[in-house]
């Protein structure tokens, strides 16, 4: 009788990840990000790195679906006197999605249509290691001026 040959573990275990994350419906988040949080089921990662020209903010949006709706680079907001503009600004075939950076304690940014429509918008709160908290609007609605603007 011929002997069964057996997998080596770390095979099976790779083999039920790979599965139970593409059964859960939620993609990884990319290599080195932080989850921030969620707008419903849009996932917003970030990171933040510093270089010889300041701190700067990576931002991905990813939809529940796992499309990416944003992946954007900006200067960290680090005091209210700098004038950062939004992260994300992008019409994607799915969504108009606009997100900003805002000060801990400072109030929400209240975002709107170009025409002045308020928009839903929901106020990521980070942890402790960031300076800021991310403000997202993702609208999926059929307009004919999709531009997103704080009010």
């Amino acid at each position: 009788m011929p002997s069964a040959r057996r997998l080596p573990i770390c095979w099976v275990v790779a083999g039920i990840a790979l599965v139970s994350s593409a059964c859960s419906g939620r993609a990884p988040a990319p290599a080195g990000y932080d989850r921030i949080g969620a707008a419903g089921d849009d996932v917003v990662y970030a990171r933040s790195s510093q270089d010889d020209r300041g701190s700067w903010v990576d931002v991905v949006v990813r939809s529940g679906e796992g499309d990416n709706l944003c992946d954007a680079r900006g200067p960290l907001l680090v005091d209210a006197a700098r004038n950062v503009p939004a992260l994300c600004s992008d019409l994607t075939p799915e969504a108009n999605v606009y997100l900003v950076q805002v000060l801990k304690t400072a109030p929400a940014t209240p975002i709107c249509h170009q025409d002045g429509t308020p928009l839903a918008a929901t106020r990521l709160k980070t942890d402790d290691t960031w300076s800021v908290d991310f403000v997202i609007s993702v609208d999926r609605s059929v307009r004919d001026d999709p531009m997103i603007v704080p009010c």
